[in-house]
């Protein structure tokens, strides 16, 4: 639905695109501008032509003539204050997304929070790939429907409370750019180190389904609030490009390698039954709460700064 000037299957750069775009503007802007010109002078000759030299026919071209007058002072507004938004638009364009990303780079917290989220879903695909061959070689369910009903059961209802929890508890602090936002997975992601050092232990499914089911609402809780940190971590202007490369390294580095990566610590077993693959890949927990602590360092330190100010 958008015209064709603002996209465009060309490698022309997006400097010369904009002098396309602006040009077509403004000429766009003039022919409006004489458009409603000759609509103010038509409007004026009927005035002069249809009315008497009374005085209520004064009266009332004088107050046509003061609308008009209004019209035009509100289009000037108008004009001007387009004229800011489109000099903002210009000063971001010529930001390129290489000066874009070495600003993320520079941000302690959004590396970090990033190592994080990269751990917590780097856990998350290779667990939906890999829990029912872990369920029938580890937990030795040999019921599909069983396996099926208990997963699906877990699946359904921990992510969803979970992300809800987050979302209230980070209304408590205040919202994800205050300062005690950090605690939320800082707690949780210690929770869920502790939660998945015990989980695999486990060989009976009563016992090992509410423990997965708390070590996944402890992940969905510590989701939405390292997410809000990870774009608040910037100024606001950087948000599309924070969120962007973002999206993009847990994709590319958590949800991708994770079910190659417990593939291969299944590989490095010769006991087919072995708990150690499920072990080491909860335990990834325990590197995103690494990263969650060392940035809790960095956090504490941003707010101390802005205190200072």
């Amino acid at each position: 639905f958008l015209p064709d000037k603002y996209f465009s299957t060309t490698l022309m750069p997006l400097k010369a695109k904009f002098h396309i775009y602006k040009l077509e503007d403004e000429k766009e802007e003039k022919e409006q501008i004489d458009d409603k010109d000759a609509k103010i002078i038509n409007q004026i000759n009927n005035i002069n032509m249809n009315i008497n030299e009374s005085e209520s026919g004064e009266e009332r071209k004088g107050k046509l003539i003061d609308e008009i007058d209004e019209e035009k002072m509100l289009e000037e507004d108008n004009q001007s204050l387009f004229e800011d938004i489109q000099a903002k638009n210009e000063d971001q364009l010529k930001e390129s997304f290489i000066t874009h990303l070495k600003v993320l780079i520079r941000s302690p917290i959004y590396l970090l929070m990033n190592g994080a989220l990269t751990s917590i879903f780097l856990f998350l695909s290779a667990v939906q790939f890999w829990i029912n061959d872990y369920m029938e070689n580890g937990l030795f369910i040999e019921n599909k429907k069983i396996r099926l009903y208990c997963f699906a059961a877990v699946i359904i209802t921990s992510p969803p409370v979970g992300i809800f929890i987050g979302g209230f508890l980070s209304g408590k602090v205040g919202g994800y750019d205050r300062e005690n936002a950090i605690y939320i997975p800082l707690i949780t992601g210690f929770l869920a180190t502790i939660v998945g050092n015990i989980t695999p232990i486990t060989t009976k499914l009563y016992i090992f389904v509410p423990l997965f089911w708390i070590y996944l609402l402890l992940g969905s809780i510590l989701l939405p609030v390292s997410r809000g940190i990870v774009l608040t971590s910037v100024d606001k202007k950087y948000n599309g490009s924070a969120n962007a490369v973002s999206t993009l390294a847990y994709n590319v580095s958590g949800k991708l390698p994770g079910p190659n990566l417990y593939a291969f610590y299944k590989s490095k077993c010769s006991d087919p039954h072995s708990r150690i693959p499920f072990w080491l890949i909860l335990n990834m927990s325990v590197i995103s709460f690494i990263f969650i602590f060392i940035c809790f360092k960095f956090h504490r330190e941003k707010y101390r700064k802005l205190r200072n100010r």
